[in-house]
């Protein structure tokens, strides 16, 4: 029987599939780094882990929520990233993960620590682990330190809609698309709300690295990282 994105839509709108089998909705940009990232069990994907890595997750509806609400947001924001990984978390260090709702037990969407080990065991199903080219130790530090004085900060759910619109008009009319001018002096004092992914881009590049991961910084989305030329794919894990 063939599977019409219609059907595939609904099986997954049901909690039926993985997110590694939503094929119709992933661009081909992503599905070649699928491929070609190695599948790893959670043990080794957190042995592999350095302070500084970026984790971009998703977790299959049917193990996050019964909430059929839930399900349609999660499906969604698949849909709409055109990639199955929708959320970013930094690896702070070995023990510990950074980001909104790093730890899912706090019940809040705000920046916050969380244990590396618990999080990887018991919150996700899906990953994928990725380390910038050519980052420092200084600048790790750096990052880190960014996060440390931040945690607390509220999620920005109006930056991500204002994301979202620039990505699209800008995607009809690209010479819109520039990054932003704030120096790394400015982007180092910022204490705005930001949301999971921008938040990475904005620390490292407060931290002096000059590599993009995307085309704006303040735009940076989940799929900019595995796309992203300047970042190693080091392994995944998915649902099985």
């Amino acid at each position: 029987m063939d599977i019409t994105e219609e059907l595939l839509l609904e099986l997954i709108l049901e909690g039926e599939l993985p997110v590694s089998e939503m094929s119709a909705f992933i661009t081909p940009g992503i599905k070649k780094h699928l491929r070609n990232t190695p599948v790893v069990t959670k043990k080794d994907f957190l042995e592999a882990t350095e302070p500084g890595d970026i984790m971009v997750t998703f977790t299959p509806k049917r193990k996050i929520s019964k909430s059929a609400f839930t399900k349609l947001k999660a499906s969604m924001m698949t849909l709409f990233q055109a990639s199955p990984y929708t959320s970013s978390k930094l690896v702070y260090d070995k023990r510990t993960i950074a980001g909104y709702d790093a730890d899912p037990t706090a019940g809040v969407n705000y920046l916050q620590k969380g244990i590396l080990k618990n999080f990887v065991n018991r919150w996700i199903q899906e990953a994928m682990l990725l380390r910038p080219v050519g980052r420092t130790p200084e600048q790790v530090r750096s990052v880190q330190q960014y996060f440390k004085k931040r945690i607390g900060l509220p999620y920005n759910s109006e930056q991500v809609m204002k994301s979202a619109w620039n990505r699209f008009y800008k995607k009809l009319l690209p010479f819109l698309r520039k990054d932003s001018k704030i120096t790394k002096k400015e982007l180092g004092q910022a204490v705005e709300p930001l949301f999971c992914s921008n938040i990475i881009a904005v620390s490292y590049r407060a931290a002096g690295y000059r590599k993009p991961f995307g085309k704006v910084i303040f735009d940076t989305w989940p799929r900019d990282f595995i796309l992203s030329k300047n970042t190693e794919k080091i392994c995944r894990i998915e649902y099985r």
